[in-house]
């Protein structure tokens, strides 16, 4: 006879098993009152999020206080005493690297936690301000993320896989996220860089709840640069670029669901040769100085569906106050239904 109190045993044994590692998990402590030398406890916090890492194991969660880390006294050298050591020039070109399977927070959010490469010489060197190379990293949460300020190159640069970045704000000259790796998440992150907001350029990341405002390049692309080819599985949702060169560049294959690209000079959505793209329950209004182009169509016969999505008038592309569709000769955007009215995307940060 089966013994069902035997198995139910057996059960919660196997359980309590595999749950030991996240039982384990040690909690390090960063705070700017914090010494290097110190072990990282919440009585005996570090200064700097790279000491943390380095005394971390995988799993562990790091927990950073309000202020500024990076170069603290601003003269342009990094590893003096409660400065992150950074890697300029060589290694990650960065100023904090991820190379574990950490969880990395802030107890104050974006707002009071920064990240500041701001006086590091980078005429000839491009710098990350945050350089993830190990899988199963999160760095931030909802209300828990960095201010990460002026890195020349991206702010957050993704080379590895299954990451989670969330609750980030960047700013400074570079751009502002990469997902150079497969298969990660981004969720609830500000880019207000001058370079590109997003940029996508593997398979399978997803993009949601975020926000590329004011750039001076593109709020979110989709493409691996040279390559004629585009990375696949990608997914935009719950996005808004707003007054950037262009809202959406896609090279590649994604679904755009309930996004805004509104106020962008050139062009609300372009899709590039070989975009494979599909887009729902959007808002498409205010781009292009001139023909006032939502949709700018470059994907030289492939299929590009726009459906149910506000074009800035009831009845869908077309003349002013609405965006059109501008199409390259031997392509074709189908519309085949519109919104009459905006839909409130408005991500919650």
């Amino acid at each position: 006879m089966f013994d069902r109190p035997f198995a139910a045993r057996v059960s919660a044994a196997l359980c309590s098993i595999f749950l030991i590692p996240a039982a384990f998990a040690a909690h390090l402590h960063v705070e700017n009152y914090g010494v290097d030398t110190n072990t990282c406890d919440a009585g005996d916090p570090c200064r700097s999020i790279g000491m943390a890492i380095q005394r971390a194991s995988a799993g562990d969660v790091i927990l950073v206080g309000p202020g500024i880390y990076g170069d603290v006294n601003q003269n342009g050298t990094l590893g003096e005493p409660g400065e992150e050591t950074g890697e300029i020039g060589f290694g990650c070109n960065c100023l904090v690297k991820v190379d574990k399977a950490v969880t990395i927070l802030s107890t104050g959010g974006a707002q009071v936690t920064r990240i500041d490469a701001r006086s590091i010489d980078t005429a000839n060197t491009l710098t990350y301000g945050v350089h993830i190379t190990a899988d199963n990293v999160v760095f931030g949460a909802r209300d828990r993320g960095f201010r990460i300020s002026a890195g020349s190159n991206f702010g957050v640069f993704i080379e590895s896989a299954h990451a989670k970045v969330s609750g980030n704000l960047t700013t400074g000259p570079g751009g502002g996220f990469w997902a150079g790796g497969q298969s990660n998440e981004l969720d609830s992150d500000l880019a207000v860089s001058d370079g590109e907001g997003f940029l996508i350029t593997e398979a399978n990341n997803t993009v949601t709840r975020s926000v590329a405002s004011g750039t001076r390049d593109f709020g979110f692309v989709v493409s691996r640069g040279s390559v004629r080819s585009g990375p696949t599985g990608i997914v935009l949702s719950h996005d808004v670029s707003i007054g950037n060169q262009q809202g959406f560049n896609i090279l590649g294959s994604a679904n755009l669901d309930q996004v805004a690209a509104i106020g962008n000079p050139g062009g609300g959505i372009v899709l590039r040769p070989g975009a494979i793209v599909n887009v729902t329950n959007s808002n498409i209004y205010g781009n292009g100085i001139a023909g006032r182009c939502g949709v700018i169509d470059q994907s030289e016969g492939s299929t590009v569906v726009v459906s149910n999505s506000f074009w800035g008038a009831p009845t869908g592309p077309g003349p002013a106050p609405a965006d059109s569709v501008c199409d390259d000769d031997g392509t074709t955007t189908l519309v085949p239904s519109v919104a009459p009215h905006a839909f409130d995307i408005s991500p919650d940060r």
